[in-house]
């Protein structure tokens, strides 16, 4: 890519089409504002007055303007970026309204490089940057934004609009620029890491110049920290290590970005192994050998059985002031296809509390025993004070009455509101839905109800443990209740498509959001390694010992945990406001702030029950667990998209594909099938979502229709 630029810089004076300025009229303060602006790119001084001597850096009343010369020769042009020094909210570079934004040319760039073929260039955002880049010996051209290569469209009053989604066409300077075969490497700053707008603007240019253009594309993404751009990289960590991204940066093919624009290459769907200690993690990957079963499955069936035999005993108080406490309650869907080993993976863990409910039970049949006797000998002595008829003593008898000792109960697996309501207020413990197929729990909801009823509403409050009235008919059943309910269970994608998602992914009744879904990449080897030893007696202590504590425990974050967990809302609350984030993954992602709590307890308590405060690493460990959790929601709800609201983009590009790839109007492609697509407008819509998945471009023609390019490798 690097070539030496010296032959550009021995070159006859150019002629720019205008005078050269006079250094000595400018005032010195502008000058050294100007070195200064630009030094901090890391350009040199004599570089910064060429740009000057030239006439193309000029001074303004509030900064710089740099003036463009044209792509493929040495005049001047009318559009320029203008530096805004003071700019109070306003942006800080500006460009000329009414005139088709250019790509920048650096004046020590020859103009073979842009007409040679054989010789790469790199298309950076910003003048600055290119300018840096090319003093380093890179050949480099710069959009004056990332959304720059395309024309800005027009408001209805002719001004022009800034709204990134409207269809557009091409700037002619990349339009009518020849790179089919040219390397051509995108590298847009850093930001495109935390801004979804920019990773969309890079990925949409890249589909155009390989699906259009022809050229060989690769995108060079900078790594995130505080060098934002190519110039802060180049000046900060030099030459050298930009040369080796270079050489690590491969060509990208559509297909690759289609993937990307569609959330399907974002998802890390990998359980991450350094969450637990080192013990636990080793036993969970020995298990997944001897079981021929997936890690991701064994770690959320312990995650989620373990939180099981930790609710109603441990908490974390997050602020006291607003009474933010969080308990241990997950709800997790394993999700997978019938022979995915769903099932034997949530069944190892769930033999662990099927012990402790052992235990219970048989401590209770005791109890019992010991119950009937002393009520038996109770009644014989209430039948006998009848007959003396003495009141005293019927008192000290109502006072010494046994009480009928209460059966512990942990889990269920198949209950109503009404008796999981009834089992709360007798037990006055939370009571866990556990099954292996969390389809009867979802077809169970409301179903005595025809469908209605506040079922929904009693477990969403059961979710953050706050307290349900029940109110019916007698006054018996009229009572309030604090319930709390962890639910695990597996479920296929297409049952959970005809339950959970029956209606499409859409936040409604706020059940999709709280729920966790397991997800994995692990295919069945059919190796079962049956000589990998498991100790059992690890995990039967750790949910014995959990269970066991008689007094509520209560958690507190240390200050570095707190604060970390503080960043965590933040970023939470930055990818919320993504242009992308639909309703529903904002929704979840706020869940994720209580489930990140909820990890940071479970974690802290497998590994130091005893010390009060949770510590950074144990939150950071919490952190990607809800990062793992945030990919398989985005698996699972792509997956429904696809099969419910999204299934018209797909259709069409199925429909698109057979027939060529040849441009479409959005009124050919209503009247192609028009009970599927209902109007016009709905296949301009259609169409459109397919441009920001990579799939082609949507543009306006002369009589102000619109047409659909589709892009193939």
């Amino acid at each position: 890519m690097e070539k030496d630029n010296k032959k550009a810089l021995d070159r006859e004076p150019i002629d720019y089409g205008c005078n050269h300025y006079d250094k000595s009229i400018i005032p010195q303060n502008w000058l050294d504002s100007a070195y200064e602006d630009f030094g901090k790119s890391g350009i040199n001084r004599d570089v910064t007055d060429r740009y000057i001597n030239k006439g193309l850096l000029i001074p303004n009343d509030n900064g710089w303007k740099m003036i463009y010369v044209q792509l493929y020769s040495d005049k001047k042009t009318e559009y320029y970026n203008q530096r805004q020094i003071k700019y109070e909210g306003k942006r800080k570079y500006l460009n000329p309204k009414g005139i088709t934004s250019q790509l920048f040319r650096p004046i020590d760039l020859p103009i073979e490089a842009i007409l040679d073929k054989e010789t790469p260039i790199i298309i950076t955002e910003g003048c600055k940057k290119a300018i840096k880049a090319t003093q380093e010996g890179f050949y480099c051209v710069a959009v004056a934004g990332v959304n720059n290569w395309k024309m800005k469209p027009k408001e209805n009053n002719g001004e022009e609009s800034d709204d990134i989604d409207e269809v557009a066409d091409i700037i002619p300077d990349i339009k009518n620029w020849d790179i089919e075969g040219k390397t051509i490497i995108l590298c847009f700053d850093s930001d495109l890491w935390e801004k979804e707008q920019v990773k969309q603007a890079l990925y949409e240019f890249a589909c155009y110049l390989i699906g259009e253009k022809k050229a060989k594309v690769k995108t060079l993404l900078l790594p995130k920290g505080k060098d934002k751009g190519l110039d802060d990289f180049l000046k900060n960590r030099g030459k050298q290590e930009f040369e080796k991204l270079l050489k690590q940066c491969p060509y990208i093919t559509l297909k690759e970005i289609q993937r990307i624009l569609s959330d399907e290459d974002d998802n890390d769907i990998n359980f991450p192994k350094d969450v637990f200690n080192p013990i636990i993690t080793q036993e969970i990957s020995n298990l997944s050998e001897r079981m021929d079963s997936s890690f991701e499955y064994l770690s959320c069936a312990f995650l989620a059985c373990i939180s099981i035999v930790m609710n109603g005993k441990y908490s974390l108080t997050i602020d006291s002031e607003s009474f933010w406490v969080e308990n241990p309650i997950l709800w997790t869907a394993i999700v997978g296809g019938a022979s995915n080993a769903k099932t034997p993976c949530l069944n190892y863990f769930k033999k662990f509390i099927t012990e402790i409910e052992m235990e219970l039970n048989s401590k209770y049949e005791k109890k019992l025993e010991e119950y009937k006797k002393a009520k038996k000998i109770y009644d014989l002595e209430v039948q006998k004070n009848k007959n003396k008829n003495k009141k005293e003593i019927d008192r000290n008898l109502i006072l010494n009455e046994p009480k009928k000792p209460v059966n512990e109960v942990i889990t269920t697996q198949d209950t109503t509101v009404e008796a999981l309501a009834s089992l709360v207020k007798k037990t006055n413990f939370p009571v866990a839905i556990l099954t292996d197929e969390l389809a009867s729990y979802f077809k169970g909801l409301g179903q005595y109800k025809k469908g209605g009823g506040n079922d929904n509403e009693y477990y969403l409050q059961s979710w953050k443990n706050q307290q349900y009235r029940f109110t019916r008919k007698t006054e018996d059943e009229n009572f309030i209740i604090t319930p709390s309910h962890n639910i695990v269970g597996t479920i296929q994608p297409t049952v959970l498509n005809e339950t959970l998602f029956k209606d499409g992914v859409k936040t409604t009744n706020g059940m999709i959001e709280r729920w966790l879904f397991c997800c994995t990449k692990y295919e069945e080897t059919g190796a079962k390694n049956r000589t990998v030893k498991i100790n059992q007696e690890l995990f039967s202590k750790l949910f014995e010992n959990l269970y066991s504590k008689q007094e509520q425990k209560i958690y507190t974050f240390s200050n570095e945990a707190k604060n970390t967990f503080d960043d965590y809302c933040k970023s939470i609350v930055m990818q919320k406001k993504s242009a992308r984030t639909t309703e529903l993954e904002k929704s979840y992602l706020q869940k994720q702030t209580d489930y990140v709590a909820r990890f940071s307890l479970i974690l802290h308590c497998l590994e130091n029950p005893e010390k009060d405060e949770i510590s950074l690493s144990t939150i950071c460990k919490a952190i990607k667990i809800s990062k793992y959790f945030i990919a398989c929601f985005k698996v699972v709800t792509n997956d429904t998209i696809n099969k419910h609201s999204n299934a018209l983009e797909f259709q069409t590009l199925e429909y698109i594909k057979n027939k060529g790839c040849k441009p479409i109007t959005p009124s050919k492609l209503y009247e192609s099938n028009r009970s599927r697509y209902k109007s016009t407008q709905l296949a301009e819509k259609v169409l459109d979502k397919l441009r920001k998945m990579g799939y082609g471009r949507l543009y306006k023609t002369n009589n102000s229709g619109k047409k659909f390019i589709f892009y193939s490798d």
